[in-house]
């Protein structure tokens, strides 16, 4: 590879499950994740609360926005959605808190 910033895949805005997903940099890796990240939530039933998902390739961070107003009153979907990030993105933020891929299935999904 040239460099980091150079992009491994070239296409336009991408929708998965009706959730916008892009990376800064247009990594593969970063847009496996985030794919992922969108299955699992159309899985669980919760992609519709999901409006964005932006992997900054330069901070290794996924950003999630949610619809607006979505907040701690719908805490078991927040959850839900927590959970599926600990499950497929690498690092993220949410609620404030920077998140980590974990190796072990969380309750919810158990």
């Amino acid at each position: 590879m040239k460099d980091d910033k150079t992009p491994q895949v070239e296409s336009g805005p991408i929708k998965a499950f009706g959730v916008e997903i892009s990376s800064r940099y247009a990594r593969a890796s970063e847009l496996r994740e985030l794919l992922d990240f969108c299955e699992g939530l159309a899985q669980m039933n919760v992609a519709q609360f999901v409006i964005r998902a932006f992997y900054d390739s330069g901070a290794d961070l996924c950003q999630i926005e949610t619809v607006p107003g979505f907040d701690h009153r719908y805490g078991e979907k927040m959850e839900t959605i927590r959970g599926v990030g600990l499950m497929t993105l690498s690092q993220f933020e949410w609620d404030g808190f920077i998140e980590h891929k974990i190796s072990t299935v969380p309750e919810v999904f158990a």
